[in-house]
């Protein structure tokens, strides 16, 4: 069971700002593709954080892209399989909630992004920073090529 559109509802019910674009379905349909990912690529640009959920396949190619962006994400994690996980310090990377902490009620999704935003709201444009290095060490072509013989 996918649950974004339950997350998201749960975030514009919130006290987080959020300026999100829904679109129809998945690549905005009936948009010029150019003119869609321009507008999502501006729209991450614009936002501390990104909201990244699985799609289709359990991972997010949202994950990556906020890495690569220098932004923080929002990984609702649903066990995926993420390379260099062993690896890399997750813990100031961005908000990463286990989908089954929030299904037994174990966390509380708004709470946790809360308390991540005021624990580091000092140090967020480091994380950023951050976030663009481990892309680009790990999960750009030459990163990940670089570092494949370490999975």
């Amino acid at each position: 069971m996918h649950n974004r559109k339950y997350y998201l509802s749960l975030l514009l019910k919130s006290d987080i700002e959020t300026k999100f674009i829904f679109r129809a379905g998945f690549w905005a349909p009936g948009i010029d593709k150019k003119t869609a990912r321009n507008e999502y690529f501006n729209n991450m640009e614009e936002n501390l954080f990104t909201f990244c959920y699985r799609g289709a396949g359990n991972f997010s190619y949202r994950f990556y892209e906020t890495l690569m962006m220098g932004r923080i994400p929002i990984l609702v994690n649903t066990d995926c399989v993420i390379p260099f996980w062993n690896i890399i310090n997750k813990e100031n990377i961005g908000i990463i909630i286990d989908e089954n902490d929030l299904k037994n009620n174990k966390k509380d999704f708004i709470t946790e992004i809360t308390n991540y935003y005021n624990k580091h709201k000092n140090n967020l444009i480091d994380i950023q920073k951050n976030n663009r290095k481990i892309w680009e060490q790990y999960f750009s072509p030459i990163g990940y090529l670089q570092n494949i013989n370490n999975l």
